[in-house]
């Protein structure tokens, strides 16, 4: 019995699938390259923060879709009982007054700000009170409590809760997953 004749795949086609190689090879680039421009980039920011005290003048909240809570753990180290090792990083938009070391007001709190609060997290990650609506209200009874952020807002426009020794070191955790992707999808 003779086989039927199969037709030949078309060059366009041909063309598509020898070029596939290159083209996951340039896609495993830029996502080597996302995460050391975002490494950079906090590192940048990072290195721009200044420390001060922040005062929150109504525990009047508001959030955005489009910055949504974040969990965060070292790699490596992740969620076994390290000491802050994982946190929640709680973006909420509140009417803030921040002031330099000196006492002076650097930004008034006419207007809602982005500020960043940081959750520490334990061994089970608690998603339920790491939430602006207890956060807020929380840091808001405190009166004046240390702040960082971008004094002249050149690099950011962000206001974390904490002094700089007190945040989580971003800088460090984006370079180690930046190094981390490079290894495994470049070295070998």
């Amino acid at each position: 019995a003779a086989l039927p004749e199969v037709a030949p795949i078309p060059v366009w086609l041909q063309r598509v699938i020898l070029l596939l190689p290159f083209i996951g090879f340039l896609a495993i680039l830029g996502y080597n390259a996302s995460f050391w421009y975002r490494f950079a980039r906090y590192k940048i920011n990072f290195d721009h923060l200044d420390d001060g005290q922040c005062l929150i003048n109504s525990v009047d909240y508001s959030t955005s879709v489009l910055k949504l809570k974040e969990y965060w753990y070292y790699p490596v180290l992740g969620t076994v009982g390290w000491p802050k090792s994982a946190w929640s990083n709680v973006p909420c938009y509140v009417n803030v007054t921040a002031f330099d070391s000196q006492g002076s007001e650097i930004h008034s709190g006419d207007e809602q700000s982005l500020v960043f609060f940081t959750y520490w997290q334990g061994w089970v990650p608690n998603l339920v009170t790491d939430t602006c609506s207890h956060l807020v209200p929380e840091e808001a009874e405190k009166g004046r409590f240390n702040c960082t952020f971008d004094f002249n807002k050149d690099y950011t426009h962000a206001i974390y809760v904490g002094s700089k020794e007190e945040l989580p070191d971003y800088p460090l955790l984006f370079g180690m997953k930046a190094a981390g992707l490079t290894t495994c999808t470049l070295a070998p």
